[in-house]
């Protein structure tokens, strides 16, 4: 069950981010005092990858941007969630090529001009699928600049590139609960404009992205999918990597 951040048809946090702790609180506990058989676990709906920093720094000079949430909030409710024998399941978006400057993952890290030690998702979640966003921004994957860790200045950043940061953070950190969100939609079968860009692109194009999902992320056992709204995307999805690859979306 989705844990909401936003207030309804409002850009407003529904409880101070700051450390205000209640709403969520109550609202956890109200549907926990609901005996239900098909509840599993929480979801928790922000998906900034910056989540934490963000709040650090509006706090300690008034420089962080929103959304964010002070991570005390995310350990409370993570607590409680797992008292309850519960999963608690984080999906953060983060298309950068430094992943290694997220919230995904614990990390020292200077803020208004001192070391912090910020604390990482994984160490809440006992689910973290991230979301790369390259099926919706290829554009921006083709034409980035970034700098690789021999100091050369590169342009362009392959999924599989950025896969392979993910992992290697995985190992340096002994993380083994950070996963890749598989994405796909309507655009596999109409075509349409790249998020980022803006230019339009063929069904083939977004046909091959989804399948680039497959090709470089395969090796994780545990998968999370966004398909808009309609299951038969992945459906299809399944059927075409499985023509193409000889493995299958899902």
């Amino acid at each position: 069950m989705v844990i909401p951040y936003w207030k309804s048809y409002i850009p407003e946090p529904r409880e101070n981010p700051k450390g205000g702790n209640k709403y969520w609180l109550d609202w956890l506990n109200g549907v926990l005092s609901v005996n239900s058989s098909n509840l599993q676990g929480f979801y928790w709906s922000l998906e900034s990858a910056w989540m934490f920093v963000n709040y650090y720094k509006d706090v300690l000079c008034n420089q962080g941007q929103m959304p964010y949430v002070n991570p005390q909030t995310i350990d409370i409710l993570s607590e409680e969630i797992h008292n309850r024998g519960l999963e608690f399941i984080w999906i953060p978006h983060a298309k950068t090529y430094a992943l290694q400057n997220t919230d995904i993952w614990p990390r020292d890290y200077p803020v208004c001009g001192k070391d912090w030690s910020i604390p990482g998702g994984s160490e809440f979640f006992d689910l973290v699928f991230v979301q790369s966003n390259y099926y919706q921004c290829r554009d921006w994957y083709k034409n980035v600049q970034w700098t690789d860790e021999e100091g050369k200045v590169r342009t362009g950043l392959s999924l599989g590139e950025w896969v392979d940061m993910l992992t290697d953070i995985n190992r340096s950190k002994n993380t083994s609960n950070v996963f890749v969100e598989f994405e796909c939609d309507g655009r596999i079968l109409t075509g349409g404009d790249d998020n980022c860009s803006e230019i339009w692109h063929p069904s083939t194009e977004y046909k091959d992205r989804a399948c680039k999902y497959v090709e470089c992320s395969g090796q994780f056992i545990n998968r999370a999918y966004y398909f808009d709204t309609n299951l038969n995307n992945i459906n299809f999805m399944n059927g075409y990597c499985q023509e193409t690859l000889g493995e299958g979306y899902v």
